[in-house]
């Protein structure tokens, strides 16, 4: 060594690197490898020879190897020199991890002392296959996960390094999920499982997925871990009915509790979520629930009030059946409840008009009194029959509808019956029948019609010309004698000899005398202008013929130069006649004859009768044969078609709403009514139930609209409304029907049951949910109360009208875009109802749709990576970092709770607080792991507190169940520090 001292520094740097050089010479640091798991005695290195010792020596030197803490796993054979595997060399166990594994040996031999450095680079080998935390993992997943969900998953670990640990993933076949994973250079992601389709509990309860995990080895070594997936239940699934439409049959009268019916519904959904309650909707009326009553739990349907036909016919009940989800969920369905008429109203009777009393002359079909007969009740329950008791000279005539009348059949005579006491029965056709009875005295007013009698038949008096005649005192009945005064006679009997007579005084004198008496003259008077069939004398009687010789003698009338003013009826009882002539004058003046023989055909008599109404006048001649009993049934027949003729049935028509004043009809013209008669035969409009709608002027005989007439208070809904009105004139009795009918107009806009219905929707239903809406309602009818509906425009809802008919829709809000409520919490829309009225009327509802959370959104770190550093030696309870966690949800799924997984066996742990998310450091504690994430010092994470927690720890046999919607992660790297020195554990 030759040394030359130029510079102090340089003397001191090349002397340092003298020394190095000649240390490195002389303690003879050798390196080796050799492959983990080599068998004993594998060859590592000659030893002896590579460090320039002679075999020779080896013992004499006291030759040794000292392996630092590693046992005896390399021996050297002092025979030959070589360094030979001794034991089994676990690299995984000596290193773990790390990339670097070598055995550090120190050879000493003595005399001289020496010391060599021998390192033996253990080789890694593909020995250790993947290893998943768990053989079987279980994973409960909500179905109202929404697609492209992310669920993180634990990755298997390889204890081996480098190649032989780069792991590949492959899933098993799925149409729900993918795998996502991240790229070699971000290993510190998770794994994530990523949902593709909607999961559906109700369609698959539960999913089976295998996990594979395979190294980059030489051979490939593989691990498996299998997902159970249990889907867990969401409110997804609203309750429904086995039928849209239950109908049930109800007799009126039924006792309280009677079952009307037993709905049924389902829910597909498990646990509350399907538990079902059974209750009327909200727009039910307060009629209907003070009538029936539904059990919450099992959907029956009884009664607990008075059901009558006659008050209400038909029942519509809305019902809906709810489930107690969160959310909660309801179905709909509607119950017809038809109620079944029973016997249980007596027909009512009503007379009116009694034309009381009756003159013993008044013509028989004179009309006695008008009977109206109602029965509430329906069908045969409610057709009412009429009879008349006992026997009398009176009929009962069904003359219109529900209306009889009381007609005189044959003469009266006062002298013979001067009262009769009748009786009325109305008896329904129900079983059993209900009846009813009203009772008519009629009494019989006396007319003269008796002459006086004498007390004997003949009286001898002087006749001859010339000779005194007895007189008769017409007050005491005496005679006396006068020689000047001639006698009237009011009527002769017997030979012209008999010249005396009694007489009534109120008849008028009579106008003949003796001497015309012979010739059987009669006197009648009659008043001018007197009516068609005015009564002016007995002519058959009085001239002392019999009726039945009237025809066979050729009975004939014959007036001088007057025409046929008078006619003669040849039988005094019109149903005696075997056919019938009606003669008719027609507007230009000419006559005209309609014959109805018992043969014809009553419908074209009919038309015939129709037609006469027309006519300015009509007058009724029986004439004929003696066929009594055929002409009584054609008279019956007849007579309620004369009625209805004759009554004059007349039909108008008014809008509803019209003005007071309004015209509506010529009543007394259209009824053959002067007006001059309107006054002096008592003119009467009564209307039924109508009050004083309608009047009649009797100065011009005008129908008017007296009051406010609106259709819906007066017929609700009904297709008919008609104010039914009787017109009834005295002197004689007369009836009319008049029919009004009251037509709609568009008065009256939809309305809805409420102006703002709210609705609470859950983000978690499913595309195309139908939600049922209340629709209008149109008092109106017809075309005026048919709607439409228009839904303003939106992103996430149409609209759906199914008609059921033309009055009853149904409309349901149908979504058409997921609903997400950290997006847009809540909607509000505008349902617009248009009637088919002019012009149109509308009705409008708003809707408030209010969104409803669900737990949809994983926990989520302000930071993806926290990077600390930790002293080592570090106190317990030391705070290492704080980490702050967000959820977009609210309620008990946005509340967040933080824990940790564990490191490495023996090694310290960060503690985190699940209140402030504050990590500590902890020599002791062992914490459970939720889901861990990559390698082991990925430790921490934030989930939902409201699922429930794991079930497992993370050192347990098999994987502790893990619930996914807590997917956030935030990743903790720790460094422990040491003073003055870095390293990593």
């Amino acid at each position: 060594m030759v040394y030359v001292r130029e510079h102090k520094l340089e003397s001191r740097q090349l002397l340092f690197m003298i020394i190095i050089a000649a240390w490195r010479a002389g303690s003879g640091q050798l390196h080796y490898s050799v492959p983990e798991e080599a068998k004993h005695g594998t060859f590592v290195g000659r030893i002896a020879q590579d460090l320039g010792l002679e075999l020779t020596e080896l013992v004499p030197r006291l030759f040794r190897v000292a392996s630092k803490g590693r046992g005896d796993l390399l021996e050297v054979n002092l025979q030959n020199g070589i360094l030979f595997v001794n034991g089994r060399i676990d690299r995984e166990e000596l290193c773990g991890r790390s990339a670097e594994c070598s055995l550090h040996l120190e050879v000493i031999v003595d005399r001289p002392l020496q010391v060599f450095h021998v390192e033996v680079e253990v080789k890694d080998i593909n020995d250790n296959a993947p290893v998943f935390p768990a053989t079987q993992k279980n994973l409960f997943i909500p179905e109202s996960r929404l697609l492209d969900s992310r669920l993180p998953l634990e990755g298997a670990s390889d204890a081996d390094i480098g190649a032989n640990a780069l792991l590949t993933y492959r899933l098993s076949p799925s149409e729900y999920f993918s795998l996502d994973v991240p790229p070699n250079h971000e290993q510190v992601k998770p794994l994530e499982l990523v949902l593709r389709k909607p999961l559906d509990r109700e369609e698959a309860p539960e999913l089976y997925l295998w996990l594979t995990a395979t190294d980059g080895g030489k051979p490939e070594l593989t691990g498996t871990v299998q997902f159970l997936i249990t889907v867990l239940d969401a409110n997804d699934n609203a309750p429904v009915f086995d039928r849209t439409l239950y109908t049930a049959k109800l007799p009126e009268n039924v006792p309280i509790g009677t079952m009307v019916t037993h709905l049924n519904a389902s829910d597909l959904d498990e646990g509350v979520n399907g538990e079902i309650t059974y209750s009327f909707s909200s727009n039910v009326s307060p009629e209907i629930k003070s009538k029936f009553h539904i059990d919450s739990v099992s959907g029956e349907i009884t009664v607990i009030g008075l059901i009558d036909f006659e008050e209400r016919k038909v029942y519509n009940i809305q019902v809906e059946a709810s489930d107690r989800g969160l959310p909660p969920l309801a179905g709909h369905c509607t119950v017809l409840v038809q109620v079944v008429d029973i016997n249980d109203n007596a027909p009512q009777l009503t007379l009116t008009s009694l034309a009381l009393p009756i003159s013993e002359d008044t013509q028989p079909g004179t009309v006695v009194t008008l009977i109206n007969v109602f029965d509430r009740d329906s069908g045969n329950n409610g057709q009412v029959t009429c009879s008349l008791t006992p026997d009398t000279p009176f009929t009962l005539v069904s003359t219109f509808k529900n209306y009889y009348s009381l007609i005189l059949e044959s003469t009266l005579d006062r002298e013979t019956e001067s009262t009769y006491e009748l009786v009325v029965t109305a008896r329904d056709r129900g079983s059993p029948p209900l009846w009813a009875t009203a009772s008519v005295s009629v009494e019989v007013a006396d007319v003269n019609d008796n002459a006086p009698v004498f007390a004997q038949a003949e009286y001898e008096g002087a006749c001859a010309p010339g000779k005194p005649v007895l007189v008769c005192s017409s007050a005491v009945g005496s005679w006396s004698y006068s020689q000047q005064r001639r006698q009237r006679v009011c009527s002769g009997e017997g030979p012209p000899k008999t010249d005396l007579m009694a007489f009534s005084p109120s008849l008028p004198h009579g106008p003949t005398s003796a001497d015309n008496a012979g010739s059987g003259q009669l006197h009648y008077s009659v008043r001018e202008e007197a009516k068609h069939g005015t009564f002016v004398g007995r002519i058959a009687q009085d001239l002392g013929l019999e009726l039945t010789e009237l025809v066979p003698r050729l009975f004939r009338v014959a007036s001088k130069g007057r025409g046929d003013l008078l006619e003669k009826n040849p039988s005094p009882f019109p149903w005696e006649a075997g056919s019938i002539l009606f003669h008719s004058v027609t507007n230009n003046g000419e006559p005209r004859r309609v014959k109805l023989r018992q043969e014809d055909d009553f419908s074209e008599f009919r038309g015939n009768i129709h037609q006469l109404k027309k006519d300015l006048a009509l007058e009724m001649v029986f004439s004929g044969g003696t066929n009594l009993e055929s002409v009584n049934l054609l008279f019956s027949l007849l007579l309620f078609t004369l009625w209805e003729a004759g009554s004059g049935q007349l039909h108008y028509s008014v809008p509803e709403e019209a003005k007071h004043g309004t015209f509506v009809g010529r009543i007394a013209q259209d009824l053959g009514l002067e007006l001059t008669e309107l006054v002096p035969r008592l003119f009467q409009l009564d209307t039924k139930g109508g009050g004083d709608l309608l009047e009649v002027n009797l100065q011009n005989g005008i129908l008017f609209v007296n009051g406010r007439i609106d259709r819906e208070e007066l017929c609700g809904r009904s297709a008919e409304c008609s104010l039914h009105l009787e017109v009834i004139v005295d002197r004689p009795l007369q009836v009319f029907h008049v029919e009004v009918e009251v037509k709609d107009i568009n008065d009256n806009p939809p309305v809805f049951p409420v102006n703002v219905q709210k609705l609470f929707i859950s983000e978690s239903r499913t595309l195309d949910s139908r939600f049922l809406l209340e629709g209008a309602s149109d008092a109106d009818f017809g075309a005026n109360s048919v709607l439409t509906y228009v839904l303003d425009s939106n992103d996430y809802f149409t609209l759906s009208v199914n008609s059921k008919n033309k009055e009853n829709k149904q409309v349901e809000l149908v979504l058409r875009k997921s609903l997400d409520r950290e997006e847009a919490p809540e909607h509000s829309l505008l349902l617009m109802a248009t009637d088919g009225g002019k012009p149109e009327l509308t009705g409008s509802l708003q809707l408030l749709v209010t969104v409803l959370d669900v737990n949809d959104n994983a926990p989520s770190f302000e930071q993806s990576e926290y990077e600390v550093r930790i002293f080592e030696n570090a106190d317990n309870g030391t705070m290492v970092i704080r980490v702050n966690a967000s959820d977009r949800d609210e309620g008990t799924n946005g509340a967040i709770s933080y824990s940790e997984g564990a490191c490495a066996p023996g090694k310290p742990v960060l503690v985190c607080s699940s209140a402030v998310g504050s990590l500590t450091y902890s020599q002791q504690r062992r914490q459970r792991v939720c889901s861990a994430v990559g390698p082991p010092k990925t430790d921490l994470m934030a989930f939902s507190p409201s699922l429930p927690p794991c079930p497992g720890s993370a050192d347990g046999v098999g994987e502790p169940s893990t619930f996914l919607d807590s997917s956030g992660k935030g990743i903790v790297k720790h460094e422990h520090k040491k003073i003055q020195e870095v390293g990593t554990e």
